[in-house]
């Protein structure tokens, strides 16, 4: 599952939204007016334009979690 972020008026969000459906990748589309401003200052210091995509891992429960990144490595 893959969130991508954009902001109103951006062109390049709106061509990535489209990608995204016609290949049918698992997405979740937010506008940038919806994410607290911390988490924006963060997201932005790895991401300095739009649209910003991250990848959300499932894991089937807890003990799955702690072993990925325990091993993360």
């Amino acid at each position: 599952m893959y969130i991508i972020i954009g902001k109103e008026g951006c062109s390049q969000c709106e061509e990535l939204k489209e990608i995204f459906e016609q290949e049918h990748l698992p997405h979740m589309y937010t506008d940038r007016s919806s994410i607290d401003e911390k988490t924006h200052t963060y997201l932005k210091a790895y991401f300095p334009t739009y649209p910003m995509v991250l990848e959300a891992k499932w894991f089937r429960n807890f003990k799955d979690m702690k072993r990925h990144f325990t091993n993360y490595r």
